[in-house]
């Protein structure tokens, strides 16, 4: 039932006073003092509407501002109370200035009678918006103008003067929705779903008044919280990008009120109005709890800071309800003379949809032609689709439009939205404009090709094809003298699969476990539903719950793992020729440095313009001068070198110190106190940036998301601590190397003992995933944040020197493991597979996850596995060309005379005394990690 309620004649006006104060004068439940007179603030002190006091405020409202105000029954209580709805807008308006539709906000409270804070938080919305105007605040005019407030400030009336929780009937209104009603442990959900006819009016109103509504909040009290959906489930909703959006905001520049999952938040219950508005009507939902000091029952006491706090959350979603949905907007739509349609577009609000198609309609309506496969969009995202238009003839008066859902929950209401018709070309009109991006795959193609081939041709036999002689004199510059030629494919592809004697396995074993750690974390993480075309892939999701698969989350310590080698190799090899000369050829390292690293890193970034088609091209600069980790991710070009970035400027930084440190006795004593000070500008940076401490992957591409990894994660003044612990590590092997051999090869338990332990520390770093701290003390997370990584480098650098120098039994398993011949090639192409494997994930996941789900529709987690193991083999191919035509014949080229002359050691004339040969066993000075 629901009535217009006009303003009330004289006669009703003392009907409705007499009432009032009879019920004030009767009921000892209620401790509102006379409405109207001497009123306390509600957001000053403890003060509770009665029935009686509400009706005779909102119909004041009413009188007083009918511009703004109407005021209707929509349905009474089991005592027969009205249940009064306030619709406030700007009434002079039918729609937004821009002729669209208003946006509409759902508020209700007091479905429990005792939790009065949650029914005056929703009082206390309705006065601000009123009162604001009639001030003239222009935020207020603003919402006015483009929004619709419909609130039902008391639902139970009864048991508000009752002061208990249930109704007459003492059913729990919040358990009595037919949503999975009575199917979980419950209190008092009635004898049916809508037995109570409060929550029949209340569902009634949601389905034929708001149906649309794109935000609903339902105003409890109990606990300082916020919870969305779902109470019944532990999992996170379908629109949990929009959920966890407004959770980043909120907690970042509004209030640190928790915001959760309601089933995990706070217990759960089913039945209830936000787990309905969701699920049935598909509006966004949050249940806001107030704090419990409600239940101090007519106490004075001031509340002024939690409920303007609250407020303050309230306002932030009221005025960016245009946000709380999906809103495509199409930046191109090119239709083929007869073949397909390709479509731009973009997603402007912050829901993601999934079931979107193009049609072509007469002016009547009529559909003439429509997309032969779904698309989605993600929140705040872009994509493009091309569909087969064989079929389609553009007509007079036709045109396209898009339809979707409004969020990603089935339940979400559609909409049917024209493409502008001047956004649409022809094939010809875009021929002349697209040449050049569309012909770049096959540009780069040529370059791969030619290099190849000009690869292969250098690292031929030295007789020409048929049996001449080649040139001496081109030879002679191809050649590096007794160790052969420059570019030699045999040679390379022997190198790749043998080991030379001094390398070191252990190493070359920790090497290929880190970089098939990165890939497979990376294969998982680039199936988010941002790099699928907004596919939901259910494997992706279930690895957060799994405990199996924590490892796998945790996949960013693989590049912790590859720090750690790096410091101990770079280490090493400083130290070796600072104790053979007191000195350091800075030239020749540089030199070396640089032809390890930089022509593949070229070749790779002329790949990524094709993979990542251009992004952020324009700041490849920074890549080349290594300071791209000083760019924010979104705007980096191949955004996961950072990490090269990081050892590169620890290069810099690493010759340095050890020259300062090379005779001095506090070594350890320095880099140990460097490693707090990096435990210290960790913290610094976080608490300077007012960043979350905990970092959940589900919150990708979020302000929050994207602060911590900016200011925090790719930074070398966050991140060098890994790089100490490999250059600690390598002093010790170096300059203390008799002693540790002496002291792990002698008979006491304490190797064995170390090693346990090390391995004990490097598991529980790996599977303790930050979420697992979500309700420990704030410092306990600020602690774990600032060593998590450097605990994690220390137990591998340990396991490290263990199983180089220990008898025991876990150290001799650990080197039977990393020893494996076939560990061995996968190190060596560790730096090239490094360098391609996101571009190649992030070109082929949204291709294939379209074709075999979209238009094949191949179960997703069949996809997942799919996806995984092609783009693996694809980098570990690609990577396997860049080693034997870039990367090795760069190494050989170290050793041409041409690099004496550069890095100041060429031979004096007529010296012919033979190469020293490394020993066994010496950590190669060719290898560099990424």
């Amino acid at each position: 039932m629901i009535v217009r309620h006009g303003p009330p004649s004289g006669a009703m006006r003392r009907w409705v006073a007499l009432l009032v104060f009879s019920s004030l004068a009767a009921s000892s439940a209620s401790p509102a003092v006379s409405a109207q007179i001497s009123q306390p603030d509600i957001i000053q002190e403890h003060w509770y509407h009665s029935y009686a006091t509400l009706t005779l405020d909102v119909n004041a409202w009413e009188d007083e501002y009918p511009e703004i105000v109407k005021l209707l029954v929509v349905g009474q209580t089991e005592m027969g109370r009205n249940l009064w709805m306030l619709q406030i807008s700007d009434w002079s308006q039918e729609n937004r200035p821009d002729g669209a539709a208003k946006e509409v906000v759902y508020i209700d409270g007091g479905h429990h009678g005792n939790e009065h804070l949650g029914t005056e938080l929703a009082f206390l919305v309705a006065e601000h918006y009123i009162e604001g105007w009639a001030d003239g605040d222009q935020t207020v005019l603003d919402v006015l103008a483009t929004t619709e407030l419909h609130i039902l400030i008391m639902l139970n009336a009864d048991g508000n003067d009752f002061d208990t929780r249930w109704n007459i009937n003492q059913v729990d209104l919040n358990r009595n929705y037919d949503h999975y009603w009575n199917t979980c442990p419950t209190t008092q959900p009635g004898s049916a779903a809508f037995s109570e006819s409060e929550t029949l009016a209340n569902s009634e109103y949601m389905n034929e008044v708001v149906p649309h509504a794109d935000l609903y909040i339902t105003m409890h009290t109990g606990v300082w919280i916020m919870l969305y959906p779902w109470g019944k489930w532990p999992e996170q909703p379908s629109d949990w990008e929009m959920y966890h959006s407004i959770r980043d905001e909120v907690n970042s520049n509004i209030s640190e009120i928790p915001i959760r999952n309601a089933n995990q938040g706070l217990y759960p219950n089913c039945g209830t109005s936000r787990d309905y508005g969701y699920g049935v009507m598909g509006f966004p939902t949050f249940t806001f709890e107030t704090d419990d000091e409600q239940f101090l029952l007519g106490s004075v006491e001031a509340i002024s800071d939690r409920l303007g706090e609250e407020l303050d959350v309230m306002e932030y979603l009221i005025e960016n309800v245009w946000y709380w949905r999906a809103r495509l907007h199409v930046s191109s739509l090119d239709v083929g003379p007869g073949d397909s349609v390709t479509l731009s577009v973009d997603n402007l609000g912050h829901a993601s949809t999934q079931n979107a198609s193009l049609h072509y309609e007469t002016s009547e309506g009529e559909v003439l032609w429509h997309s032969d496969v779904r698309f989605a969009v993600n929140a705040s995202n872009s994509t493009t689709v091309t569909f087969d238009a064989s079929n389609l003839t553009l007509a007079d008066g036709g045109g396209f439009f898009l339809h979707y859902q409004k969020r990603v929950i089935d339940s979400s209401m559609w909409v049917r939205e024209e493409v502008p018709a001047e956004i649409v070309t022809t094939k010809a009109q875009s021929d002349s404009i697209g040449f050049f991006s569309g012909n770049i795959g096959l540009v780069f193609l040529f370059a791969v090709v030619l290099l190849s081939g000009i690869a292969a041709w250098l690292g031929r036999e030295e007789s020409g094809a048929n049996g001449d002689s080649v040139d001496p004199g081109f030879e002679s510059i191809l050649h590096i003298g007794d160790d052969g030629r420059i570019f030699d494919t045999k040679a390379s592809i022997h190198d790749l699969f043998h080991r030379p004697s001094f390398h070191e396995p252990v190493v070359d074993g920790v090497r290929a476990i880190a970089v098939l750690w990165v890939l497979l974390f990376h294969a998982w993480f680039f199936q988010n539903p941002k790099w699928t075309n907004g596919h939901m892939i259910p494997l992706y999701e279930s690895v957060f719950e799994n405990p199996m698969f924590l490892w796998l989350v945790q996949g960013g310590l693989g590049v912790d793992m590859f720090f750690v080698i790096s410091g101990f190799l770079i280490g090493a090899i400083i130290l070796k020729e600072i104790n053979r000369s007191d000195g350091m050829n800075m030239r020749r390292f540089y030199a070396r440095r640089f032809l390890r690293l930089v022509p593949v890193y070229v070749v790779a970034m002329m790949a990524a313009i094709f993979f990542l088609d251009g992004s952020n091209a324009e700041n490849a600069w920074a890549n080349l001068l290594y300071v791209n980790n000083f760019l924010s991710i979104d705007d980096q070009f191949m955004g996961w070198c950072w990490s090269l970035a990081i050892e590169e400027q620890f290069y810099l930084v690493a010759p340095l110190f050890l020259l300062l440190m090379r005779k001095s006795e506090s070594f350890l004593q320095w880099s140990v106190a460097l490693m707090a000070l990096g435990w210290m500008l960790r913290i610094f940076s976080l608490e300077y940036h007012d960043l979350p401490t905990l970092w959940d992957f589900r919150d990708l591409g979020s302000e929050a998301w994207i602060g911590r990894f900016d200011h925090t994660y790719d930074n070398f003044y966050t991140r060098y601590g890994g790089l100490l612990i490999g250059v600690i590590a390598a002093w010790i092997h170096v300059n203390r190397k008799a002693e540790v051999e002496e002291y792990f090869n002698s008979r006491k338990l304490a190797p064995l003992l170390i090693s346990s332990c090390a391995l004990l520390v490097f598991l529980f770093a790996t599977f303790l995933e930050q979420r697992h701290l979500a309700d420990s003390s704030y410092y306990v997370q600020l602690s774990w944040y600032a060593i998590e990584k450097d605990l994690f480098g220390g137990s591998l650098a340990v396991l490290i020197m263990c199983a180089l120098h220990s008898k025991d039994s876990i150290a001799g398993a650990l080197r039977g493991i990393l020893s494996s011949r076939i560990l061995y090639p996968i190190a060596q192409l560790s730096y090239s597979a490094y360098l391609m494997h996101e571009m190649v994930m992030i070109w082929l996941f949204p291709i294939s996850s379209e074709f075999f789900i979209g238009a094949m529709g191949v179960a997703p987690n069949v996809v997942f596995v799919v996806n995984s193991i092609v783009s693996i083999l694809l980098t570990l191919i690609s990577a396997a060309i860049l080693y034997v035509t870039i990367e090795r014949p760069c190494m050989r080229f170290r050793k041409h005379p041409f690099m004496s002359r550069i890095d100041g050691t060429a031979k004096v004339i007529g010296d012919s005394k033979p190469k020293r040969r490394a020993p066994a066993g010496v950590i190669e000075a060719e290898v560099v990690t990424s």
